[in-house]
């Protein structure tokens, strides 16, 4: 296992959500593979099918949500970073 020599820890999490791609485009199911106050990464069917920015829904009804941006990609996966900072009504970080 590779050591995290990142800013903020991140812990596994297995959640699913939603990205949002825009008005009238069904959002695609995904599911996240962990989490930390700055980012996620998550598991996709095709990550090239991810807009650069986007909404994550955490729930399907589409609220809560958190404004996110791609900052790598791989086939099945994405990392990204939370535009919206947290907060106690739209965070999965919580203690």
């Amino acid at each position: 296992m590779r050591p995290n020599h990142r800013a903020k820890p991140r812990r596994p999490l297995h959640y699913l959500a939603w990205i949002e791609r825009g008005e009238g485009v069904p959002p695609l199911k995904c599911s996240f593979s962990d989490v930390s106050e700055d980012g996620a990464r998550l598991r996709v069917d095709d990550a090239q099918a991810i807009p650069q920015t986007f909404g994550l829904r955490l729930l399907a009804d589409g609220a809560p949500k958190r404004l996110c941006h791609v900052v790598w990609r791989s086939e099945t996966e994405i990392g990204l970073r939370f535009d919206q900072p947290a907060t106690a009504r739209n965070s999965l970080n919580r203690a």
